[in-house]
């Protein structure tokens, strides 16, 4: 019975994760539309390490002009 129910979990998990994959785009949209989602996903995208400096490298490069 505990298998069954981690097994019957897991595909739950799996079909929402196939079914996120296939809608990206639209949920970026979503994400990026509403402003206090969009401030959390810049603030944990830019804690990712190396994230920030590569960003202000690239922004900030003289290469780049």
């Amino acid at each position: 019975m505990r298998y069954l129910l981690i097994f019957l979990l897991l595909g739950v998990l799996g079909a929402g994760i196939f079914f996120m994959y296939q809608n990206r785009t639209k949920i970026m949209k979503f994400v990026i539309s509403v402003d206090i989602l969009r401030k959390i996903s810049t603030r944990v995208f830019m804690n990712i390490p190396g994230v920030r400096e590569k960003f202000l490298a690239s922004t900030f490069s003289r290469s780049a002009t």
